[in-house]
């Protein structure tokens, strides 16, 4: 304390302030208002712009819209905001990300960017990450704990189920709102638990189910009655199209996602002046049925047709439980059915509904800040570093499918690869185990994955061998090894030693549960050998009673070396 207090005294306090102008400019996407699977982005506008560029404080606007209808049904008194969501992330939309700098590829395209993007954050991320960007990246961790199993149609839906966003059973989203504006709440089962609901995705929903209109529920706020309120200021909002029978249901999501969460290259890469970038990002989007069985006051439960993937491999979608107790819920309606849609700008909606309305932007933004520096310090780091070195990850993705239950495996992701650094695998539960024939638990409207892993995904007798050389002396076997050894440290601030400063969201109580990633880190050998392609083995067992697929990444490092005077590539 007191060596802080007397540097805070003689430090020099004049700031030499650098730069002399900034601007946040923005691109937009290339697609011309054409949507089919695929955003494309080209910087050559802010490359010519002279100015010095940092894409490490870059993101893209995504306008995403979710809608629901029947054209048949009249659902409007039980819907409500809370019926639909986005799995955990903004990244969640990102199937696979490619980038080209000055047309040399320096990210590569890779299914399931989206999978390894959210152990990155969950592994990178503090609480005071999450508390500063979850709402505006709709990140906020599934509780781990409200996973059920259904084999058969029930009121969560079938198969895998983690979708309670209601902490006192019997209490629906709608009844919750009637408290929260001063009415008498209504009857509810007595008793609380943990894992009666998921928090994560309940707060998330709270990011996108404000409504447009004040003929809503109880509780309203009347401050932003109207979709051009939320349009204003690319605010999310719900609202309902038409009415009746022929109603549609709109979700609309500016979805931030920043350059940086989706790879390493924007997190490393310098201030440049006249480089440019080509993005080419694949994004999800699918088209599914809901139906209830139910009718008003008596028993109902839901189920799902095996969603359309429009686009991409992930449904980013989640449907939230009808409820918990007879006559609760937006589903808590005769018999009916709802078609939900999802996509870029329009997502369309079923024959004879009511046509979706405006979103907040009708095409997708790249972001970029970009600089003005002072002449001096202009000179000055051009001359003392005229060459830069960036030394970043990348990923290269393999998937192992079909292991039976207490099947062992030994597995090549492969053949060569220079510098690896670590390795990541996550459990994901085989189609043929859920209980709705074809349905991937990460295309299920009713799961949390891939935000959450297989829960209970173990796997015992585990080892990664790299040239042939085991990592692990002995084959992990019990969580405190996975845990302590690995998981609490890759990506962690000083590696999780120092007491009071470390990173990371997923304690020991997550990992066992529903964040079951297994990790290795394959980093430590001699110098001379990061330059030789090496093999990557994957042992282990799996511990479950059910057949197992594992999604598997193999970070590496790539390095380039940028000319600081015009951006350009300079080559060995």
């Amino acid at each position: 304390m007191d060596a802080t207090l007397y540097d805070e005294t003689i430090e020099n306090q004049m700031d030499p302030k650098p730069f002399v102008d900034k601007d946040m400019l923005y691109v937009l996407d290339q697609n011309g208002g054409s949507y089919n699977g695929q955003i494309t982005f080209d910087t050559s506008s802010l490359s010519n712009s002279g100015r010095w560029q940092s894409f490490s404080e870059g993101y893209i606007q995504i306008p995403f819209v979710i809608t629901a209808s029947n054209a048949a049904i009249d659902v409007s008194a039980t819907m409500n905001s809370f019926v639909a969501g986005l799995k955990n992330g903004t990244h969640q939309l990102i199937d696979s990300i490619q980038v080209d700098y000055n047309n040399t590829n320096v990210v590569q395209l890779q299914p399931f960017t989206n999978f390894f993007v959210g152990y990155k954050l969950m592994s990178k991320f503090s609480t005071d990450d999450l508390s500063k960007w979850g709402p505006i990246t709709l990140f906020n961790p599934d509780s781990p704990d409200s996973y059920i199993y259904r084999p058969a149609l029930a009121i969560e839906g079938i198969g895998h189920t983690n979708n309670r966003v209601q902490k006192e059973p019997g209490v629906s989203v709608t009844a919750r709102w009637a408290m929260n504006a001063g009415a008498a709440p209504a009857a509810t089962a007595a008793g609380f638990s943990i894992g009666d609901f998921n928090e994560g995705y309940a707060r998330r929903l709270k990011y996108t189910a404000q409504l447009a209109g004040s003929a809503g529920p109880p509780g309203t706020l009347l401050e932003m009655a109207t979709a051009a309120s939320f349009n204003n200021v690319g605010k999310n909002y719900y609202v309902v199209n038409g009415a009746g029978a022929t109603a549609s249901y709109q979700w609309n999501i500016l979805a931030t996602v920043p350059l940086k969460f989706l790879a390493d290259f924007f997190e490393k890469i310098p201030l440049v002046k006249g480089g440019f970038m080509r993005l080419i990002i694949n994004y999800n989007s699918a088209a599914f049925n809901i139906t209830s069985t139910g009718i008003a006051g008596a028993a109902h439960t839901l189920t799902t047709s095996v969603p359309t993937m429009l686009s991409g491999r992930t449904n980013p979608i989640m449907v939230s439980t009808s409820g918990v107790a007879v006559g609760t819920g937006p589903f808590d309606v005769a018999a009916s059915t709802l078609t939900f849609r999802c996509g870029v700008v329009s997502a369309g909606v079923a024959t004879g509904a009511t046509a979706q309305s405006s979103t907040i932007l009708n095409s997708c933004r790249l972001y970029v800040p970009c600089y003005s520096l002072d002449p001096k310090h202009e000179e000055e780091l051009i001359s003392i570093r005229p060459v830069r070195e960036v030394a970043y990850h990348d990923i290269y993705n393999f998937n192992i499918t079909g292991i039976a239950a207490g099947s062992s495996f030994n597995n090549i992701l492969t053949n060569g690869i220079v510098n690896p650094k670590y390795v990541v695998i996550i459990p994901s539960v085989n189609v043929a185990s859920n209980a709705l024939a074809n349905l991937l638990t990460y295309q299920s409207p009713f799961d949390s994955a891939p935000g959450t892993t297989a829960p209970l995904g173990s796997i015992y007798n585990f080892n990664v061998q790299v040239g042939g050389r085991n990592i692990f002396q002995q084959n992990f076997n019990y969580d405190f090894e996975n845990f302590n050894n690995e998981i609490s440290r890759i990506n962690a601030i000083n590696g999780g030693e120092t007491l009071g400063i470390t990173s990371g969201l997923i304690t020991a109580d997550m990992w066992s549960n529903a964040y079951r990633y297994h990790v290795a880190d394959i980093s430590r050998r001699e110098k001379s050998e990061d330059i030789v392609p090496k093999s990557i083995t994957v042992i282990g067992t799996n511990n479950t009673a059910i057949t197992m697929d594992y999604i598997c990444f193999v970070v590496f490092e790539r390095k380039i070396k940028i000319n600081m005077l015009d951006g350009s590539l300079v080559r060995d």
